[in-house]
């Protein structure tokens, strides 16, 4: 499980193919399209629909 898909930042898009990539927009992440799964992140921060994280919380993970 991936920390992308709870945080406000991330857009989802989809590849001429049918893939779906998940765009990071946050401006301190260097990594647009950063690899996945995410589980710690300097940058993340919920979205307004989700829970708050586990204990371990978010960290450093993330390219950026």
């Amino acid at each position: 499980m991936t920390l992308c898909r709870s945080c406000a930042f991330v857009r989802l898009t989809q590849g001429r193919h049918g893939q779906t990539y998940l765009l990071c927009r946050n401006e301190a992440i260097g990594a647009k399209y950063p690899p996945q799964p995410v589980t710690r992140c300097l940058g993340w921060a919920p979205a307004a629909d989700t829970p708050p994280p586990s204990p371990a919380g978010p960290g450093p993970r993330h390219a950026g």
